[in-house]
């Protein structure tokens, strides 16, 4: 497959990963895909914490077990699949961790790029949307490859076979047609699962409280100028591009005292979590005096001393 770079954009969607300490302690309880229409009071989709409360967005869950693609939708407080596609995955099971390895990633993802069946050989069938696998996350544990994507066929006959791609998710050119109602790039969010687990909301509400407490000292920081607290977040070994932490804090000193004053805007925040990480992805719109942007955001964040802190950040404009 071609790679392909991401476009610039004007809504932003800012994402941030937290590494996951706590999953010895945190049982899940296996459940089969029609599952997803009962609703419980104690029980929660795994992967999922906090949705989006705009009733029209919605989430792509990808189950490798079942091979089924679920289109899901929060309704007050229960999960709904809209739509269920048979889909294939991977000739080879398991997490992928290299170019070549036939595999299908197991994570959160996002759709950064849509390519018309016209740009496409005919295999691809009705089109591509192109998931931005590897993710800040699967860079720092060395995951590798490239050009992961969910698209047609035209072969539906594999469908049948199950397992039969190298590495993409593949749907029937009807289904991959239907699917687009329901994408907004950027924001649709992708879950892979190998199977779908319930787990204890105690534990879903403990780890919304925590994330939503580091967002908010997160963006008080910023906004206050608060160099030090600000820096507190991030670990030691945090880079982006050349900067090492000195550097980056040297960069962040430069900035606040270049403006008067800063104010971020975040709405439509989502939280989600896999055996490695959790990830917090909301619409960022930053201000100053002097400037102003709006684009994707990612910050990856690991336990130091028992504490969250961000190893790596990654930033991308993004247009309407």
């Amino acid at each position: 497959m071609r790679r392909h770079t991401k476009t610039s954009c004007n809504i932003g969607i800012f994402v941030i990963i937290l590494s996951s300490y706590f999953l010895s302690q945190n049982p899940t309880k296996k459940i089969e895909p029609s599952d997803f229409l009962k609703p419980s009071n104690k029980l929660a989709i795994s992967p999922f914490i906090l949705l989006d409360e705009d009733h029209n967005s919605r989430i792509i869950l990808v189950e490798k077990r079942s091979q089924r693609l679920f289109v899901l939708n929060k309704q007050k407080d229960s999960i709904v699949a809209e739509r269920s596609y048979l889909c294939s995955t991977g000739k080879v099971s398991g997490n992928k961790k290299r170019s070549g390895d036939l595999k299908t990633p197991e994570g959160i993802y996002f759709l950064n790029e849509k390519i018309d069946s016209s740009a496409l050989p005919p295999k691809y069938g009705a089109g591509a949307y192109v998931l931005d696998y590897p993710n800040g996350f699967d860079q720092i544990i060395k995951r590798k490859g490239y050009g992961i994507w969910i698209h047609g066929t035209n072969e539906p006959e594999r469908l049948e076979k199950s397992m039969d791609t190298r590495g993409c998710v593949i749907v029937k050119d009807e289904d991959f047609i239907d699917l687009a109602q329901y994408v907004e790039l950027y924001k649709t969010p992708v879950v892979i699962v190998d199977e779908v687990q319930y787990r204890n909301i105690e534990y879903v509400n403990r780890d919304k409280k925590e994330t939503m407490e580091f967002l908010e000292n997160w963006k008080v920081s910023w906004q206050s100028k608060s160099l030090e607290n600000y820096i507190k977040l991030y670990s030691k070994d945090f880079r982006r591009k050349k900067m090492n932490i000195q550097s980056y804090r040297s960069y962040k000193k430069r900035l606040f005292r270049k403006y008067d004053w800063i104010k971020l805007r975040l709405s439509n925040i989502q939280i989600f979590r896999n055996p490695q990480y959790i990830v917090i992805n909301f619409i960022q719109e930053y201000s100053a005096d002097t400037y102003s942007d709006f684009g994707v955001k990612q910050l990856f964040l690991i336990k130091e001393n028992n504490s969250f802190r961000i190893i790596k950040e990654n930033w991308t404009e993004i247009q309407n």
